[in-house]
């Protein structure tokens, strides 16, 4: 299995592989791949649309993935298959075999929240390509790489400030980058990074951040989560990046139930999850109002969610991202 970091930066030096396999909670950061490898495969966004095929393992049939494998558009010499959840397609010979002879002139991509995959899969990848899993950082490693990233940019940052930032922002690399290079914008030419200079910035930066959306899910009525939810919108925030976030939440409280199930005491959960004390008693809390079966509900909802807003006008995703969102509400 190939380090992330280092099938990143392969991509970037133009050594596009004609299989990849993508695995890990981190969905910041798979998809940074994936656009790494757009960047590098077309020209431009024309031919990157043209070009581009995404699947979702839960709704298509083998068939259709495999068809597209072959196809070719009068508009882009290259093709990329993106195939989401390819945990969930019950008959994957087709794709394995296909992954052993591949065409040279497409690239698939096949990309799963889990954490591993059948030995039979990662062997049919790695003849031609590459797997990665993409993990989740705790608070400590979050605070490591930004930190690093930091004095990449230039910027030398108090201890205080970098715990902060990552407070807010959370451990996905491609949410910290982002954060991080916003902040630099505010800072004179030399100016060390303060607690206080990082607070003022971020203030000044987001009256309210996806984090705020985040906390609010099973505690706060539908009016003020709605309410931060369109603040967040009409302030420029990216929809899927907020639903990626709703998702990372169900994501926590769902492994936290089934520890319960498996009659974890609540510390045991905290320690082996890695949850931050600001966290640790809101999810509490939540665990003694959620059901599993309200759990799988939303998250099957959010996957629909996923699919409206990747192939449905704005619009018609706003209204289906509320419906969803008052359906995690307190």
């Amino acid at each position: 299995m190939a380090v992330a970091d280092v099938l990143l930066a392969e991509i970037e030096r133009g050594g596009v592989r004609p299989v990849y396999l993508l695995l890990g909670e981190d969905r910041g950061s798979k998809e940074e791949v994936v656009q790494s490898v757009k960047k590098s495969l077309f020209k431009n966004s024309e031919e990157s649309t043209a070009g581009s095929s995404v699947f979702y393992g839960d709704e298509t049939p083998v068939y259709a993935i495999v068809e597209a494998l072959g196809a070719s558009s009068m508009f882009s010499a290259k093709s990329l298959v993106v195939v989401h959840d390819f945990d969930r397609i019950g008959n994957k010979k087709p794709i394995l075999e296909y992954a052993e002879r591949p065409d040279k002139d497409t690239v698939l991509m096949l990309l799963s929240e889990k954490n591993s995959m059948a030995k039979s899969v990662t062997d049919a990848v790695l003849k031609h390509g590459k797997a990665a899993t993409f993990w989740t950082m705790f608070q400590n490693e979050g605070e490591r790489w930004l930190s690093r990233y930091l004095k990449r940019l230039g910027v030398n940052a108090e201890q205080e400030a970098v715990g902060y930032i990552v407070e807010v922002t959370g451990t996905g690399k491609l949410e910290m980058k982002s954060q991080a290079e916003h902040i630099v914008n505010y800072l004179e030419k030399d100016e060390p990074l303060a607690l206080d200079t990082a607070k003022r910035i971020i203030t000044k930066l987001y009256r309210y951040t996806v984090f705020d959306l985040a906390n609010r899910l099973f505690i706060a009525k539908p009016g003020e989560i709605i309410s931060v939810f369109r603040w967040l919108v009409r302030t420029g925030e990216d929809l899927v990046k907020i639903e990626y976030f709703c998702i990372r939440e169900i994501g926590k409280i769902a492994r936290a139930l089934a520890m319960l199930r498996e009659n974890h005491t609540f510390p045991q959960i905290v320690k082996k999850l890695g949850f931050r004390k600001s966290e640790s008693a809101r999810i509490n809390r939540i665990l003694s109002t959620v059901t599993e079966q309200r759990i799988r509900s939303i998250y099957t909802a959010l996957t629909e969610l996923d699919r409206t807003l990747k192939s449905k006008p704005k619009d018609v995703g706003l209204a289906e991202f509320e419906m969803v969102l008052i359906r995690m509400a307190g």
